[in-house]
């Protein structure tokens, strides 16, 4: 089974008709891959759909209801898992060693080779910390995709576009 870490913006991009990618997140998620989220992923849902709300579309009968429902929604309707690692790790800093979330270590490593984004950034990192258990990370960001030679040399891993998914 292959196993996608898919990027918030193109789960948006699946209930928002006047995306760019609404089609082709639309045909993604019907293909029979595993999905997997973060929950950074799960954090930037509700900081999205708070603003976007208003321009999304779901089923009849979704219109008023609050982000709770249309975030436990959208993970039944796309079959997206929720991939949570807690791991610690140690940092030094002006002398003094502070224990950080690994993702936020990591990020701190990778930042000046992948020059990304803070969330962006937080997504990759995460997605490092799953590497062996996926196959792709997707996206339809910009900056990941023009990055992703160095993701692949850095972490390992494949960025696709949704295109190249389905």
């Amino acid at each position: 089974m292959v196993v996608v870490y898919v990027d918030t913006n193109v789960i948006i991009a699946r209930y928002k008709p006047d995306d760019p990618l609404y089609s082709i997140a639309n045909r993604l998620f019907q293909k029979d891959y595993d999905f997997v989220i973060s929950p950074i992923t799960l954090v930037e849902l509700y900081s999205v759909l708070s603003r976007v709300k208003p321009f999304l579309k779901f089923r009849e009968g979704l219109e008023n209801v609050s982000i709770d429902t249309i975030i436990a929604f959208i993970l039944y309707d796309s079959k997206l898992k929720i991939v949570a690692r807690s791991f610690m790790s140690r940092l030094q800093i002006l002398g003094k060693r502070l224990r950080v979330p690994l993702e936020y270590h990591l990020v701190i490593k990778l930042a000046e080779k992948l020059r990304l984004k803070t969330l962006d950034m937080l997504h990759i990192a995460y997605a490092y910390m799953l590497r062996n258990t996926l196959d792709y990370i997707v996206t339809g960001d910009d900056d990941i995709l023009k990055a992703r030679e160095l993701i692949k040399q850095h972490i390992g891993l494949e960025v696709r576009k949704p295109s190249e998914l389905t």
